[in-house]
């Protein structure tokens, strides 16, 4: 996996500029502002690409990672996956993942085998590794999501993947690592 700095790789010889031109306006990334992370895709995602993301936590309680469609800003009515996940402590009762989708406003939550998994058996210890994967098939364009490579699901979305240009993580983690593999 390549550092966030410089250049990243995209999986073949080609190294892919973290620097991106959004509609003739050079966008500055990652942007860290208190528990978020914002990072512009290098390009738009396609058929068989990949991103994974992997790093910390520190004290989690809940911890949401979310690819957003936007062109020159993130439009959270337009969130193509947000994949929640909520933490035991002493606050937060609560232990799972949530699945969402939201369209034009609209949040839909995905109903899969995810929900019987609690976060401690998917993430553990104290760092997290996930996988966002783009098919397209019959059904139309189809996310799976792995985390530390076991599948966690996979579903249709409701978003073309030309629309998701941005990456968002929120929560007490820290991002060590970024990957793009393109097709």
């Amino acid at each position: 996996m390549e550092p966030l700095s410089g250049a990243l790789r995209d999986g073949g010889d080609n190294e892919v500029s973290y620097g991106t031109q959004l509609n003739g306006d050079s966008q500055r990334v990652p942007l860290r502002t208190g528990e978020r992370n914002m990072f512009v895709l290098p390009r738009a995602v396609n058929d068989g690409d990949s991103i994974t993301v992997s790093g910390t936590f520190n004290n989690p309680e809940r911890f949401t990672v979310n690819l957003l469609t936007g062109y020159t800003s993130p439009d959270y009515n337009n969130i193509a996956c947000q994949l929640e996940a909520n933490f035991p402590s002493p606050s937060n009762s609560t232990n799972g993942i949530i699945l969402r989708m939201i369209d034009n406003g609209q949040t839909e939550v995905i109903n899969g085998t995810y929900m019987n998994h609690d976060v401690a058996s998917l993430m553990t210890g104290s760092t997290f590794e996930i996988t966002f994967k783009f098919e397209t098939g019959n059904r139309g364009d189809t996310l799976s999501i792995f985390v530390k490579n076991s599948i966690l699901e996979e579903f249709i979305l409701k978003h073309q993947f030309d629309q998701i240009s941005f990456l968002e993580l929120r929560g007490d983690a820290n991002v060590n690592g970024l990957a793009f593999q393109f097709a």
